[in-house]
């Protein structure tokens, strides 16, 4: 754009009128196809980058340089990323005159750090260079920030943009600029004090290890506790009662009254509304379904992990704490020493606020041990469907916990006692919002201890990504228990639907409406053949409706599930039938233990007829058989012959694992649209076969297929096939290939056509993959430097249900004792935006100022005005601060 001997007037009018004194932000991506002439062709280097500021001066041949940033070497690569932690960012000035723009540009030098002897970076090997003009650089903020720019790298410090030329094998380096805001250059400051450090960096984009760690929540109460305190004993008699020590501390408010309780009054204080409410994310986003209010109550029967033999128990038990997850958020309870039966008090840490950004997503919960010594000791786990309860109940929950859901016989190691509550802020956009994909969560946390506990929250005792002989048979037999309850089903669907049993309960009585229906039906469709595609549609949609009857008439209450009626009527605007709104105690208890108690008898009868036939049947072979010697069975019976072949077949037994697994995650999915565990998917699912079989019944059905035949024939059958294959293939085929000629001609087009499909995939690949990588160090960085993955749907063998002491009960949201505001906010660890993302901490700070100790010294949480406009405020503790400190800021876009 500038000619030569002049100034680009053309960008000028484009640029705004001041340029000059402006703060840009520069990062190096990095460097693909890099090679050194010094190494050997296809070595690997270690490259890194210095970035130069060079000021061209009046006297020629004369230049002024400055660094401005060196990264550091990414080891045995050809083509480097450099992220965050590698200081791939750097920060420059424009010139406060706009004539001396021109004569000022970035020089990027790739130098090798492959010579161990070189102490001075700046001495390595030069592995290339290229500059950028300031001007140009302030183009791209203007009209392209945050662009992707590629620049060809040579000897000399001319730059060739890539786009000069098709040069796949020359060495590149990625770059891209913009604007520096306020927010960066505070970043950049800090990040430049840090000095490679982590610990100065968490408060400034927001950190959520804190909520995760065990002994912070711990250090609540015992912090504060004097040497009086630690020594007060567990239990004692006060005015002739036993009374136990309030864990992990009393209320602030009534600590005398509060110290010893008995076990009644515990109970009842557990009972009351939480008054100590964390809020994890949603804070600052407007993309939010609603909200999740979960209470930690208490566990009963938890085995002793300190002394599981009663052996060298010296008098203590476990220390049990509760760690949930949702979504991306990590939080845990308060941990309560030497209790098999906890409970967790209304002032503790047990109450917790999530924000609901996925309807699919599960809830999770693990009841661990504290251990200050060794790593926690996992006790039991739950995973919970929110989907299966509704909005604006209060759910009093109560659950069997597991070590692992993925087993063929679970053990319970104890009870959770769990109340939540949905608020939803509409139920239409959260149906809506299951058409769109599910993003792949993960959760950054500080160290090896946390993560093991996150992990066993979501998947258990058992590592399913390592090889282990017992998963290969876990897979065979879950796979062969589906086929033996698929067989089941379909056994008593055709038996009740030839025999006209009662199918639908209509009040007090059970009619054959299945039976009816597919009487009625089969006599229509089959006077009318063209209507059989419509009809086939028409009777998937009727197997899913019989399948959601059938598990609407569960005795047991918490085996149902919403449907289809109550999510149509939701899609369509309408005020849904739900189900009961109050549930007690107890209820249709009976009848649930009946009904599991004959369903359980009918498996045990079915594996023992099995048992049985292959006892007969290998009776009649041992008696065919009676030539083989006892040697040969003694031979056999010293060792397990699958034990010798788990042992020397991993190699090929680890991915057959993997397949089994495939195929074990494909049945479960099935099982769990057709059975209407996940009913959101159930719901789309059965939309679609009625609108789609309708359709084919309105429309020419006959025609459509005889013209779409049609077309298939005169498209794929032509001998015009033979004229594309001439001219894509020129006419070479393995098949008829006579000479050498012939092959070399039909490798080499093939090859082509490959290295270009690969080319352009690779490419697509490799951006991707620079994101990915940099978002990743930057979350590392900022969050923790482990990551757990949370998993998107429920698809597990075994399925967790309230046990039938679970009570609800309708709640109106205008009661008081739902309206406690949190006194702690713990900011998401979604992060937004290239090159320096920005998360919901970042976004508080623009509202309350600059002031890091502010931030520090605080704990954020979010209320609603009357007028439900979101506001963020900032107050400390509120045992300790009074209210006339307390700030409020209006978040933008309010009121």
């Amino acid at each position: 754009l500038r000619p030569k001997g002049g100034k680009n007037t053309l960008l000028q009018e484009q640029m705004p009128e001041n340029i000059t004194g402006k703060t840009i932000l520069g990062e190096i991506i990095g460097g693909t196809n890099l090679h050194s002439p010094a190494l050997k062709d296809g070595s690997s280097l270690h490259p890194f980058v210095v970035v130069l500021r060079v000021k061209k001066r009046k006297l020629k041949g004369s230049n002024s340089e400055e660094i401005l940033v060196r990264t550091k070497q990414c080891k045995d690569t050809n083509n480097p990323i450099w992220s965050i932690n590698q200081r791939c960012l750097f920060l420059f000035t424009t010139p406060d005159i706009e004539e001396k723009i021109d004569s000022y540009k970035i020089q990027f030098d790739v130098r090798d750090k492959s010579d161990l002897l070189v102490t001075n970076p700046l001495d390595c090997k030069l592995v290339g260079s290229c500059t950028m003009p300031v001007r140009d650089i302030i183009d791209s903020c203007l009209k392209r920030p945050e662009e992707r720019i590629e620049l060809q790298l040579e000897a000399s410090d001319v730059s060739k943009s890539s786009e000069e030329g098709n040069l796949e094998d020359m060495s590149k380096i990625a770059v891209r600029f913009r604007f520096a805001t306020e927010f960066d250059e505070a970043f950049m400051e800090k990040f430049g004090k840090m000095k490679g450090t982590f610990a100065s960096y968490l408060h400034y984009v927001g950190n959520t290890r804190g909520i995760l760690t065990a002994r912070t929540g711990k250090t609540t109460y015992t912090q504060k506790k004097t040497q009086a305190q630690i020594i007060e004993p567990i239990t004692t008699t006060i005015s002739g009662q036993q009374k136990e020590l309030v864990q992990p501390g009393p209320d602030p408010g009534r600590s005398k009254s509060t110290r010893y309780l008995t076990n009644e009054q515990m109970k009842a204080e557990m009972k009351k509304p939480s008054t100590n409410w964390t809020q994890l994310g949603g804070g600052m986003t407007d993309g939010d379904l609603g909200e999740l209010y979960l209470e930690i109550l208490n566990c009963e029967k938890l085995p002793n992990t300190d002394a599981p033999d009663g052996i060298l128990g010296f008098g203590y038990k476990t220390d049990p704490f509760v760690c949930a997850i949702y979504d991306e958020f990590c939080a845990h309870t308060d941990i309560i020493e030497n209790r098999l039966s906890p409970m967790w008090m209304p002032w503790t840490q047990r109450s917790f606020r999530f924000s609901i950004k996925h309807p699919f997503s599960q809830l999770f919960l693990s009841i661990n041990d504290y251990n200050s010594l060794t790593s926690y000791v996992s006790i039991g786990r739950i995973q919970i469907n929110l989907n299966h309860f509704e909005p604006n109940i209060m759910y009093t929950l109560k659950y069997n916990i597991h070590p692992a859901s993925n087993v063929n016989i679970r053990e319970s190691k104890g009870t959770i006692t769990i109340r939540l509550r949905k608020v939803m802020k509409n139920e239409k956009a959260l149906l809506m919002s299951t058409l769109k994909p599910r993003p792949n969560l993960h959760t950054n946390i500080e160290d090896d201890a946390h993560l093991a506990v996150a992990r066993f929250a979501c998947y258990g005792k058992h590592d399913e990504d390592v090889y282990d002989m017992m998963f290969i048979w876990y897979y065979i037999k879950e796979i062969l228990d589906i086929i033996k309850f698929s067989r089941f089903a379909i056994s008593d669907a055709i038996g009740s639907l030839i025999m006209w049993r009662g199918q639908v309960k209509v009040r007090d009585m059970y009619l054959p409406v299945h039976s009816a229906i597919a009487f009625v039906g089969g006599i229509y469709f089959i006077e009318r053949p063209h209507l059989l595609p419509g009809c086939f549609f028409l009777s998937l949609a009727w197997l899913m409706l019989a399948s959601m009857i059938h598990r609407q008439q569960n005795p047991s209450i918490w085996h149902k599930t919403n449907s289809f009626f109550y999510y149509l009527a939701v899609l369509l605007n309408m005020k849904p039938t739900t189900n009961k709104t109050v549930i007690k105690s107890m209820e249709n208890a009976e009848n649930a233990a009946i009904y599991e108690a004959n369903w359980e008898h009918r498996i045990n009868f079915s594996q023992e007829i099995g048992r049985k036939n292959r006892d007969l049947n290998y009776e009649v072979e041992r008696i065919g058989n009676e030539k083989l010697s006892d040697e040969h069975k003694k031979k056999w019976a010293q060792k397990d012959p699958l034990t010798i072949v788990a042992e020397n077949l991993k190699d090929k037994l680890f991915p057959l694992q993997k397949r089994l697994r495939c195929i074990v995650n494909v049945l479960r999915n099935i099982k769990l649209v057709t059975n209407w565990e996940e009913g959101l998917l159930s719901f789309w699912l059965t939309l679609f076969f009625l609108i789609f079989g309708i359709l084919l019944l309105l429309l020419p059905a006959v025609t459509l297929l005889h013209w779409s035949c049609r077309i298939f024939i005169w498209v794929f059958l032509g001998p015009w096939l033979r004229i594309y294959r001439e001219i894509a293939t020129g006419g070479a085929d393995f098949i008829d290939m006579r000479s050498e000629e012939y092959i070399d001609k039909f490798s080499s087009l093939k090859l082509d056509n490959l290295l270009k499909k690969f080319e352009k995939k690779g490419r697509e690949a490799r951006l991707k993959g620079e994101e990915a990588a940099k978002l990743k160090a930057m979350r590392t960085y900022t969050f923790g430097k482990h990551i757990a993955s949370i998993p998107a749907m429920g698809t597990t063998r075994w399925y967790d249900y309230p046990l039938s002491e679970s009570s609800a009960a309708h709640v109106s949201l205008e009661e008081d004792h739902l309206n406690v505001e949190p006194t702690t906010f713990v900011a998401s660890q979604h992060l937004e935006g290239k090159m320096i993302p920005r998360g919901e901490m970042a976004e508080i700070e623009e509202y309350v100022g600059k002031d890091s100790e502010l931030i520090d010294s605080f704990a954020v949480h979010k209320t609603r005005t009357k007028a439900n406009a979101e506001i963020g405020v900032v107050k400390k503790k509120m045992t300790s601060l009074p209210r006339s400190v307390v700030g409020v800021f209006k978040k933008k876009k309010a009121l």
